[in-house]
C-alpha cells in the first residue's frame, strides 16, 4: 500500500505559492547577495548546474587544446554527459576506500598530458579535500573544476566553497538547499578565465521561451506540491512504480538523456534567489545541527558508516550517506524502508562506468574502481529535511538496527 505522506529524499528550501505573488514587488539583489556571501567579486548564473559544467568544460578544452577529463568513479551521469556534450573523453579515478576523496595514487596515473581539468567533488554537501588534486593538477598543466552541485552553503576551512578551484560549480536545482526548480551558478576567482567562460557562455547559450514557460510551471508546482502531501504524486508514486518493475536506475532517476537542454538563465528568478538567501544561513545552521544530532545516534545504535565531515571543513547535509557491511545487508534495509515514504533512498545506483547507457563514452571500466563500486554497492541515504521528524527517525533507526545492529563484543562496556 502507498503511504498516504511522502517525505522527500533530500532537505529541499520549501517555496510557497505566497511567496511567488511576493515576488512581484521584490528587489533583484540575487547576484550581489551571493557574491557577498560567497566573498567573491563576482559569479556567471546558467539555467543548471549541468549547463554550468558544460560551459566550464568547452571553456577547459578551448583553453588548452586537451581532449580528456577526469571524473570520479562515483559521481552523477550528468557530469560526464557535460563532458561529452563538451567533446571531452571521460577517464574515471577510483575513490579512497569508504570515501567520497579521490584515489591520488590513482589520479597520478591518469593524469596526463591529455588531461584539461579535474573534477574532485563534494558530494552529499560534505566538501572534500582539494589540495592533493590540485597539486597533481599543476604538475600536470590541468585546471581543477569543484562540483559542489550538492554543497552550496558549506565552507572550508572557515570559508564559504567557490574559492579553492579553478572553477566551482553550484547548484539550484529542485530539492536543493536553495531550490529555484532550475538554475546554477559557476564561481570563477582568475578574471581572465571568467572573461572566457563568460565569452564560451555567450557563443553557445541562446534564450528558450518555451523551456522558461516549463520551468515557470514547474516552479509554480514546486511551490504547491514540494511537502509531504504533494510530493506522493511528483515523487513517491513513480518511485513505486519503478521499484515494481526492478528498474532501480529510474527509481532515483539516474537515466538521462545524453542531449540535455541548454538555454540562458531567466533573470526574474533572480527575485526569487534574493529572497531565499535571507533563509539560507538559518536553513543551513539547523540542517547542519540536526544532521550531527542523528549520527550521534546512528553510530550509538548500529553498525553503519556513517559519512562525516572533513576536518575544517562544514557541510550543508542535504542527507546522510550511510554504509553497510555489505550489498546484502544495504539490500535488505532498502526492501523494507525504500517504499515506506520516510525519505530512504539511494544516490547513485552504480558507479558511472556500471550504466549500461554511458559505457560508450567513458575510457575506464569497473574492474579499475573498486572503491567506486563498492560505495555503490554498499550505501543508502536518509533524508536530513525538516519533515523528517524525531519519532519518524527513530523508526529508521529501530527497522535498521534489524540488519545492522551494534556490534556490542567491540565496544565493550
Amino acid at each position: 500500500m502507498s503511504p498516504t505522506r511522502e517525505l522527500p529524499p533530500t532537505a529541499g528550501m520549501p517555496v510557497s505559492p505566497f511567496e511567488l505573488v511576493n515576488l512581484i514587488t521584490a528587489r533583484d539583489t540575487f547576484a550581489e547577495d551571493i557574491c557577498k556571501f560567497l566573498a567573491v567579486d563576482d559569479v556567471e548564473f546558467f539555467s543548471s548546474a549541468t549547463t554550468a559544467l558544460w560551459i566550464a568544460f568547452e571553456t577547459l578544452k578551448r583553453k588548452t587544446g586537451r581532449t580528456h577529463i577526469v571524473l570520479p568513479g562515483y559521481t552523477c551521469p550528468l557530469v560526464a554527459i557535460s563532458a561529452h556534450a563538451a567533446g571531452l573523453r571521460v577517464r574515471l579515478c577510483d575513490l579512497q576506500p569508504n570515501s567520497f576523496e579521490l584515489d591520488l595514487n590513482h589520479l597520478e596515473r591518469i593524469a596526463d598530458e591529455k588531461v584539461a581539468c579535474i573534477v574532485p567533488t563534494d558530494m552529499a554537501g560534505l566538501p572534500c579535500y582539494i589540495e592533493g588534486v590540485s597539486a597533481i593538477a599543476r604538475r600536470n598543466g590541468a585546471y581543477v573544476i569543484e562540483d559542489a552541485a550538492q554543497a552550496f552553503g558549506a565552507s572550508r576551512k572557515n570559508t564559504p566553497l567557490g574559492t579553492a578551484a579553478d572553477i566551482t560549480v553550484f547548484s539550484f536545482a529542485a530539492g536543493k538547499g536553495l531550490s529555484l526548480v532550475d538554475g546554477g551558478i559557476a564561481s570563477v576567482p582568475d578574471p581572465d578565465l571568467r572573461s572566457l567562460l563568460r565569452k564560451t557562455a555567450n557563443e553557445l547559450l541562446r534564450p528558450d521561451f518555451g523551456l522558461v514557460c516549463l520551468r515557470n510551471l514547474q516552479l509554480l508546482g514546486y511551490s504547491f506540491l514540494y511537502n509531504p502531501t504533494g510530493l506522493k504524486w511528483i515523487y513517491g508514486n513513480d518511485l513505486r512504480k519503478a521499484l515494481s518493475t526492478g528498474d532501480l536506475v529510474h527509481a532515483v532517476g539516474d537515466y538521462f538523456e545524453m542531449q540535455q537542454p541548454h538555454y540562458k538563465f531567466a533573470d526574474w528568478r533572480f527575485k526569487l534567489g534574493a529572497h531565499l538567501m535571507k533563509r539560507l544561513p538559518d536553513f543551513i545552521r539547523s540542517n547542519r545541527n540536526r544532521a550531527l544530532g542523528r549520527i550521534q545516534q546512528i553510530s550509538a545504535q548500529t553498525s553503519l558508516e556513517v559519512m562525516r565531515e572533513l576536518s575544517d571543513t562544514e557541510g550543508s547535509w542535504p542527507f546522510l550517506f550511510l554504509l553497510c557491511d555489505g550489498q546484502k545487508t544495504r539490500n535488505k534495509i532498502m526492501s523494507d524502508l525504500w517504499t515506506a515514504g520516510l525519505g530512504v533512498s539511494r544516490l547513485f545506483i552504480h558507479e558511472l562506468s556500471g550504466y549500461e547507457y554511458l559505457k560508450p563514452i567513458l575510457e575506464t571500466e569497473s574492474k579499475d574502481l573498486p572503491n567506486a563500486r563498492s560505495l555503490a554497492e554498499r550505501s543508502f541515504t536518509v533524508s536530513n529535511s525538516h519533515w523528517l521528524d524525531d519519532e519518524t527517525f527513530k523508526h529508521i533507526l529501530k527497522a535498521v538496527q534489524t540488519y545492522a545492529p551494534m556490534d556490542h563484543s567491540a565496544h565493550p562496556a
